[in-house]
């Protein structure tokens, strides 16, 4: 059995190594110089002069490796004398060459060897043998040196990797170079220097803005609180930065329709004491959600309308309903003679009190809880629920605001009945100045708008304009096309809404 011996550099990291294992087996010197001593031997420390020792019976070995110029040469006549006493030979063995000295006089160190590795470092050998025959000792050194290899140096294949700057949550790293083949890796390009990890750069961590939330007050979709990333732009749902929003329609605080539909509702019950029919409560609704009206305004349509007129309610009566519908509380006894003045002072404009109310913290406070526009009533906004029907018809037919005498007119004809509401907007369709008959082969598209934003109170939809557009091309006359619209349950609502049948 034979111990295996590698030999290392000499330094005194390697000696601690060397003496801490040096009954172990598998020795390494350099990482390249391997080789093998007989049964018998054993390490017993460094020398002096740095080279290692090793003993066994009746011999001493020393190993060392010299970092000056070569001093053994080749020589031409290998086995020939060159001095008293001394023989040389070369021996060669797994492609290495031995040159062995052996000096018969000098008992201190009678066999020499030297060899190279291949970048011309000389490793030498030392054998004193002192009682031991010349055949016990040939026999060591031919077995020594048989079992010599020398590894050949590894050359590294450097591929680089590029430095990655750090982001908020990703670390980055300097730039560093990995051999392909044994794996390690070194700062610099000529790999000098290794490094036993990535060289990391930390992430540089979120520096978030908050953002308040945001609470619609005018039927546009409202904004959950929440915090942004100044440098990577990125959302999240805390300050700390944990829970990141990656779904931004999460922020989007939804219209509630069914919010507006309860304001609307409530108008009904606060104002004309009763539960909302459906084509008025769908009306009411669409002008909200489509803010074609603001809350006020649609106080403004339910205190105006023809129904609430025939209630015949005092002027105390209104103040009331008036607190209670905007304010959401009872009258105070100073508050309501004020408004119950201005009603008497007014001529009964109900529009005064709901504007004076319309700007009051607790209006403000139940439109943003139903998530609609508090707004005010527009200097001239007819106070009936008949003028403000002939009011629309003038703006929707003709895009324009009623003339005094039109307005008298027509306001007459449905005060007495002798027009239902539909026959009035038929009036303004069939009018000289609507010009509906040439509209309808000339300009299809103006007529069609009109008729929507009139019976329907909406823009056109392109599939239903499409639809009438086909139709009118294959002959749809135009008392057809009108009837289409007016007949239709949009319009109904849009009647009903302002008090009318």
């Amino acid at each position: 059995m034979k111990k295996t011996v590698r030999l290392f550099c000499l330094t005194a990291a390697a000696v601690l190594l060397m003496t801490a294992a040096a009954g172990a087996e598998g020795w390494k010197f350099n990482d390249e110089i391997h080789f093998e001593l007989p049964d018998g031997f054993y390490y017993t420390g460094m020398t002096e002069n740095g080279s290692y020792e090793f003993a066994g019976p009746n011999m001493k070995v020393r190993i060392y490796r010299l970092n000056s110029v070569r001093w053994v040469e080749p020589r031409q006549r290998m086995g020939s004398a060159t001095e008293a006493g001394v023989s040389e030979q070369l021996i060669r063995r797994n492609g290495i060459d031995f040159y062995v000295q052996r000096n018969n006089a000098d008992y201190t160190s009678p066999f020499q060897a030297v060899f190279f590795n291949s970048s011309g470092a000389q490793y030498t050998i030392d054998v004193d043998s002192y009682a031991a025959s010349d055949r016990t000792v040939n026999d060591m050194v031919s077995n020594l040196v048989d079992s010599i290899r020398i590894s050949q140096p590894h050359v590294h294949t450097l591929i680089w990797t590029e430095r990655k700057e750090p982001s908020c949550d990703q670390a980055g790293n300097e730039e560093y170079w990995t051999c392909s083949e044994c794996g390690k890796m070194f700062s610099d390009a000529a790999g000098r220097n290794e490094i036993s990890a990535v060289p990391v750069l930390p992430a540089t961590g979120h520096t978030l803005i908050h953002h308040d939330k945001v609470v619609s007050a005018d039927l546009s979709a409202g904004i959950r609180e929440h915090w942004e990333c100044k440098t990577c732009s990125r959302l999240f749902a805390d300050p700390e930065g944990r829970t990141e929003i990656r779904d931004r329609s999460w922020l989007i605080i939804p219209v509630s329709t069914e919010k507006v539909a309860e304001f609307v509702s409530r108008c009904y019950t606060l104002i004309l004491n009763r539960n909302a029919d459906e084509g008025g409560m769908k009306n009411w609704t669409g002008q909200l959600l489509n803010r074609a009206a603001t809350a006020s305004q649609i106080i403004s349509g339910f205190m105006n309308s023809t129904e609430y007129r025939e209630q015949q309610n005092s002027n105390e009566k209104t103040v009331e309903i008036l607190y209670n519908t905007m304010l959401g509380r009872p009258s105070d006894p100073e508050g309501k003679s004020g408004w119950v003045e201005v009603l008497e002072k007014s001529g009964g404009n109900n529009n005064e009190i709901i504007n004076g109310f319309s700007g009051s913290q607790e209006f403000i406070a139940i439109c943003q809880d139903y998530g609609i526009t508090p707004g005010v009533v527009p200097a001239g906004t007819p106070r009936t629920g008949i003028e403000g029907f002939v009011d629309r018809c003038y703006r929707e037919a003709l895009g324009r605001a009623g003339e005094e005498a039109g307005l008298n007119y027509w306001c007459s004809i449905l005060r007495t009945r002798q027009m239902t509401p539909k026959r009035v907007a038929d009036g303004f369709v069939f009018s000289q100045e609507m010009d509906a008959a040439r509209k309808l082969t000339e300009d299809p598209d103006a007529l069609l708008d009109a008729l929507y934003r009139l019976y329907l109170g909406r823009e056109a939809d392109p599939e239903g304009k499409a639809h009438w557009k086909t139709r009118i091309a294959n002959g749809l006359s135009l008392e057809e096309l009108n009837d289409g619209f007016a007949y239709s349950a949009e319009f109904a609502g849009i009647v009903a809404g302002y008090g009318l049948e």
